[in-house]
């Protein structure tokens, strides 16, 4: 008896499987063309064919594709901000890059042609008056190494940043054989800044950041040759498209009078300067002015930055005025330099 019942489960299962064929591939052996017929048969058994090269190329280029998220606003695109004071002094989020790395902070240049009108051969001071004549050539070579790094982001949870910037500058007598082609004069430049972002719209132009600063700067010398000062600052800049403009109002802060090499320093080099700055693809044109009121006497400086080959830049300047070096802060003269721009402008 169970053998029977096994013979009409497996018999009922057959018929099941038919009928199950009638209503998928069982209707098809009825089409008569074959394109059709195939196509009814790959559907019944859910088959579905490879798309050819010229299909799947045309599935992919109909293909709606997500849209590339916004850039944000502070962002051009090779990453840099669009701004060169947030780029210089990373004001924004977007521009930050972390502590303790190095980035250049005045222009870095190497200049073999650089000549005086009237080079001083007698530097003095009010507290040094007797210095010996130097036997110098109104031609010589300058060179300048600067760089800045941070020292301390977002300070106390805020938005500034601490910064240590470090500035040197030489004076090369090569062309002096006669005196054994000595550096005339090297001045060093440490600094503490403050750098703080701000966001002010002032006469047509974007109030972008205020820096408070330290610098002490001396020749490294002794006796009738040793200048040096030590100098509290603000310093506001602003933009406009390509021009930059900063403001640097200083504070000399008062030294013993039996270790002031230099106290009427002032009255040369003015108590500031106003930098202006018009910065091309190609070119660099920046203008320098410093005024004392108090002595009347001051200084102008050109530079101008300029394409040479690739990423090789020139890099020419005029002076004209008092303070061109700190052995020189109150010696009049005028300048003219053609050299190699070393590191990027700005």
């Amino acid at each position: 008896m169970d053998r029977y019942r096994c013979i009409l489960l497996c018999f009922l299962l057959l018929i099941a499987a038919q009928a199950r064929a009638d209503d998928g591939i069982g209707i098809c052996t009825g089409i008569t063309d074959a394109d059709t017929r195939l196509a009814c048969y790959d559907k019944a058994a859910g088959y579905q064919p490879a798309e050819t090269g010229e299909k799947a190329a045309e599935s992919i280029l109909s293909a709606k594709l997500p849209a590339a998220p916004p850039a944000p606003v502070d962002a051009i695109p090779d990453g840099r901000a669009t701004s060169y004071l947030e780029r210089m002094w990373e004001l924004t989020d977007a521009s930050k890059n972390g502590t303790f790395r190095f980035s250049p902070y005045q222009p870095n240049y190497f200049i073999p042609w650089r000549r005086s009108s009237r080079p001083n051969m007698q530097p003095f001071s009010p507290t040094h008056p007797n210095a010996a004549t130097a036997h110098l050539q109104p031609t010589e070579v300058r060179f300048q190494l600067s760089f800045k790094t941070k020292l301390w982001q977002d300070v106390i949870g805020s938005p500034i940043d601490l910064w240590f910037a470090y500035t040197q500058q030489s004076n090369w007598q090569l062309y002096n054989r006669a005196r054994s082609s000595p550096i005339r004069e090297t001045d060093y430049a440490p600094e503490l800044i403050l750098s703080m972002p701000m966001d002010i719209r002032v006469l047509g132009m974007h109030w972008k950041m205020l820096n408070a600063g330290f610098m002490h700067q001396s020749n490294g010398r002794s006796g009738v040759y040793s200048r040096s000062w030590n100098r509290v600052y603000l310093q506001a800049g602003l933009e406009r498209d390509n021009f930059l403009l900063t403001l640097r109002p200083w504070y000399r802060l008062p030294e013993a009078v039996n270790k002031n090499d230099n106290p009427d320093i002032r009255q040369f080099m003015g108590s500031g300067d106003i930098r202006a700055s018009w910065i091309g693809e190609e070119h660099a044109l920046t203008v320098l002015g410093r005024y004392s009121f108090q002595g009347r006497k001051g200084a102008l400086k050109f530079n101008w930055v300029f394409p040479i080959k690739g990423r090789l830049k020139g890099y020419a300047e005029y002076f004209n005025g008092y303070g061109e070096s700190l052995i020189d802060y109150n010696h009049h003269q005028q300048i003219l330099g053609l050299g190699l721009l070393i590191s990027t402008w700005p």
